[in-house]
């Protein structure tokens, strides 16, 4: 149903690795990701304490960063080569399920709006030196409406925290985004933006088709 429901599934097959000792937001969190995905296991990771941030927040990464863990995701069997796999999508892809408008949800629970909105107050990790700063969307989807037609595109865009209430996201020329973008810019209006994190796996992973 989302991403605390598939944490709980790592762990149970064995495959979460919760780390309870403090660690720093700045580079500390991105440099155990990166030798993470350099072991042979490949776990998943929890960071359940961020210098600087009360208890409760936490971070998680490397949920799906092999074969096997997408398939998991996307409910294939875990024996499957990638080929098949890709195969598989497409085909998913061909019949599409139409969304379904909700008016309660747990992504309602808790609503800030406003000068009430501090994107700092989560613990955004600077995973990278070189990176341009704190990046918050690197495993979600952006969703984005064509002025014109009125379909959507979700896909996976890197999101940048500039400071409490604003972010940049990065979108290149040939993206869906970037499209529908153009169109709201020649109409001289502001182009609305969803951004969603924490969502079932499977959204994500089908933001990056």
């Amino acid at each position: 149903a989302d991403m605390r429901e598939f944490i709980a599934l790592l762990e149970k097959r064995g495959e979460l690795l919760r780390i309870p000792q403090e660690v720093h937001w700045n580079l500390e969190i991105g440099g155990w990701l990166h030798k993470a995905i350099r072991t042979k296991e490949q776990p998943g990771l929890l960071f359940e304490k961020i210098a600087g941030y009360p208890a409760g927040y936490s971070v998680a990464g490397m949920l799906v960063p092999n074969a096997a863990r997408w398939a998991l995701a996307l409910d294939f069997p875990e024996d499957v080569s990638w080929t098949k796999m890709i195969e598989g999508i497409y085909e998913r892809c061909r019949k599409p399920i139409a969304p379904v408008i909700v008016r309660t949800g747990p992504c309602k629970d808790e609503k800030h709006t406003g000068g009430d909105c501090d994107l700092l107050e989560f613990p955004v990790p600077h995973y990278i030196a070189r990176d341009g700063g704190r990046y918050l969307g690197t495993w979600h989807c952006v969703i984005t409406k064509d002025p014109d037609t009125g379909e959507r595109n979700v896909g996976m865009y890197r999101i940048m925290v500039h400071d409490r209430n604003s972010m940049g996201i990065f979108i290149c020329p040939g993206e869906h985004a970037h499209f529908h973008y153009e169109k709201w810019k020649a109409l001289g209006k502001p182009m609305p933006v969803a951004i969603t994190l924490g969502q079932d796996e499977v959204l994500p992973l089908n933001s990056l088709w």
